[in-house]
């Protein structure tokens, strides 16, 4: 089986992310050129993995009670992603929802900030994967 460079990148970033370190993983050797459109993809693939990574890491934290965990995970997933994910003429409510975990979170009530921030960082992967989709 051949894997895409941008496959091997994300998959030991995510590794190291979870695990908490911090490595950079220099580009492999390849024949040839990368042509941006690549770079571009390969880019966005490593982000989707990365992100898939923390939210499955995430699900397990939530699965064993380990709230603080998946609180920290996903606040990472979400910061990680960014607006990277929008759409430029959608409407996006998700923002205030996120307002309502926090304040969730600072009233003592992490399990529903939590699972707020879970299924926000679930969708918001969901439109960059359809975005992604429809660039190819």
């Amino acid at each position: 089986m051949v894997y895409s460079r941008g496959f091997i990148r994300s998959l030991i970033g995510a590794i190291c992310l979870l695990a908490g370190l911090q490595l950079y993983v220099p580009a492999l050797c390849v024949a040839g050129p990368i042509s941006k459109d690549e770079q571009a993809m390969n880019g966005n693939e490593a982000l989707v993995n990365e992100v898939e990574a923390l939210i499955k890491a995430a699900g397990q934290a939530i699965e064993k009670q380990e709230l603080p965990l998946a609180n920290d995970l996903l606040k990472r997933g979400l910061d990680r992603l960014g607006d990277s994910y929008a759409e430029p003429d959608g409407i996006d409510d998700s923002g205030q929802k996120l307002v309502a975990a926090a304040v969730l979170e600072r009233e003592g009530n992490l399990q529903s900030a939590v699972l707020i921030r879970y299924r926000i960082l679930s969708e918001r992967l969901m439109i960059l994967r359809r975005r992604l989709k429809m660039a190819r």
